[in-house]
């Protein structure tokens, strides 16, 4: 009779144990899949350029961006119009590249994107000055994870 109380006793500890290790592990893959996006300025002699990195575990679902530039929020079409003519107000060769998010897209983890490259093909000490004074650039993307947890990046954060 006391053996089998004490074969209860075990069988029971393993099952809680084995719950709590079941839950542990379940919580920690759901931890690890979560995106993080952050973004980073570039500002060299003759170059700029904004990128954002997901730098979780796991995709960021791209639910909806908006951009803003000098704090009027823009669609993206009309965002990309309005940066070209900025930076061809400034009258220096350059190349430039804009990358707008679409809604419903998808920045895999460790992926990195260029949303804004422009680049002096002459050294021009005033380049990035006068970018810097002109372009007041503020990027929101709402995203969540492949589980559901909703996110927000503000560049202005």
């Amino acid at each position: 009779m006391q053996i089998e109380i004490i074969s209860i006793y075990i069988a029971s500890a393993s099952a809680f144990i084995s719950l709590g290790s079941f839950l542990f592990n379940w919580w920690s893959t759901i931890r690890g899949m979560e995106p993080h996006i952050s973004g980073s300025v570039c500002k060299a002699s003759n170059n700029y350029s904004y990128s954002i990195c997901n730098k979780g575990g796991g995709p960021a679902l791209i639910q909806k961006t908006n951009y803003y530039l000098n704090k009027q929020d823009l669609p993206k079409d009309e965002f990309e119009k309005k940066i070209k003519i900025v930076i061809e107000s400034l009258s220096v060769p350059h190349s430039q590249s804009i990358t707008t998010l679409g809604d419903k897209s998808i920045i895999g983890a460790g992926e990195t994107t260029d949303l804004l490259a422009i680049v002096s093909h002459v050294h021009h000490p005033t380049f990035i000055p006068q970018l810097n004074e002109m372009m007041n650039l503020r990027i929101v993307i709402q995203y969540k994870s492949v589980h559901g947890k909703k996110k927000v990046f503000d560049s202005d954060d």
